[in-house]
């Protein structure tokens, strides 16, 4: 044989495969505390709901259950939706008064306009449920 022509190797001296960098799966990541499971939003999306229903029902038993005492994302949603309570209900007597001493300057053409300010906490609390 010529210096120019190779002779096929064996299978004993053929060179290995190049191995390639093997990564390891990546680990599933594990539930930390702080992030609210889909329990939590439930809570969390009831406390604002149920106040059309039931005010003050669900975030009180929230704020005295102890499994719901225990989870910060809860007792955060449920003292939130009571505070939104006693300020909706303060901003319903002040848009009443409004209303009626309004309606009562226009001889009751006011009246026809202004009855969507009562729905502004329906809004709010609808929203925090979201």
């Amino acid at each position: 044989m010529s210096e120019n022509e190779t002779k096929p190797l064996s299978p004993e001296q053929e060179a290995p495969e190049p191995k390639l960098p093997v990564e390891k799966p990546a680990a599933l990541p594990t539930p930390d505390e702080n992030e609210p499971s889909s329990d939590d939003k439930l809570w969390a999306g009831l406390a604002y709901i149920s106040q059309f229903i039931v005010p003050l029902l669900v975030p009180v038993i929230m704020m005295i259950s102890q499994s719901n005492k225990e989870r910060p994302f809860q007792k955060y949603h449920a003292v939130h939706a009571l505070a939104l309570f006693a300020v909706s209900v303060i901003y319903e007597i002040v848009a009443l008064i409004v209303y009626f001493i309004l309606t009562a300057i226009s001889a009751g053409c006011f009246g026809c306009i202004l009855w969507p300010i009562f729905l502004l906490p329906v809004v709010v609390f609808v929203y925090y449920a979201y």
